[in-house]
């Protein structure tokens, strides 16, 4: 659907934004009148029949302060399939964002440490950790470096090494080697009109490892392999712009 698609060009736009100024809100980087036409789309979602689309809205309406239409918390946990890692994901990382949001379901721990494998995609992999995180349940560290390295040995696709960053930045330890490759992906950005940075394949990818390259600079408490210019070409991917034939 279109609406859809809407919200989702927003959302990766708004989180590229947020995550490239940590230290901002999104009303220093975009106008009163963007802010209302984003959350124009934001409220397309709703009611919500969707898991990934009301995660998205929901971290939407989060960034900007704003208050929900309704209360999600009930419609994540209903749509969690133990079978399926995303629909954990995507319910986990949305009731995170509410208060007193508990979700009933049990025997996720045992579901998602099976799921860290070397036979795992490290789509899968990074779903899982981050679940893991969400719900304050343990995470083996040391396991996770290592199935994640073995994996980026086979394959350090940009995408790759984008979920790579964000399993890495819910670690306690063993994140170092990850931090590393930071310098290696970002000069892999595609430079378009000389204005702004992007990684082939589009927004989702770029959001997706540009979040993950700032997430683990907060954990290793390190500022990222990442110029000022850089920085900034990857601010100035406005979500007007990319969303202008969404």
């Amino acid at each position: 659907m279109v609406w859809k698609r809407k919200i989702f060009c927003s959302l990766f736009a708004l989180v590229l934004f947020c995550a490239t100024c940590s230290s901002l809100t999104p009303s220093t980087f975009l106008t009163n009148a963007d802010q209302q036409r984003l959350k124009k789309v934001l409220t397309s979602a709703f009611p919500l029949s969707d898991l990934t689309t009301a995660h998205y809205a929901v971290l939407g309406y989060s960034l900007l302060k704003e208050k929900l239409p309704e209360d999600p918390c009930k419609f994540f946990d209903s749509k969690i399939e133990k079978k399926k890692l995303d629909t954990i994901f995507h319910a986990t990382s949305g009731s995170k964002l509410l208060p007193n949001c508990k979700l009933t379901v049990t025997g996720l721990q045992q579901i998602l440490d099976a799921a860290i494998s070397e036979d795992s995609s490290l789509q899968d992999i990074y779903h899982a950790v981050l679940s893991l995180h969400n719900l304050n349940l343990k995470i083996d560290s040391a396991k996770v470096a290592k199935v994640v390295t073995a994996i980026l040995k086979r394959d350090d696709s940009v995408i790759n090494l984008g979920y790579a960053f964000n399993v890495a930045s819910a670690l306690q330890k063993d994140f170092k080697p990850f931090f590393e490759r930071i310098e290696d992906v970002i000069v892999q950005a595609d430079e378009v009109d000389g204005k702004y940075l992007q990684f082939e394949g589009g927004l989702g990818i770029t959001a997706t490892t540009i979040s993950g390259v700032y997430r683990l600079a907060e954990a290793a408490k390190t500022a990222p392999a990442l110029s000022a210019d850089q920085a900034i070409k990857f601010q100035t991917i406005s979500w007007q712009e990319v969303c202008a034939d969404c």
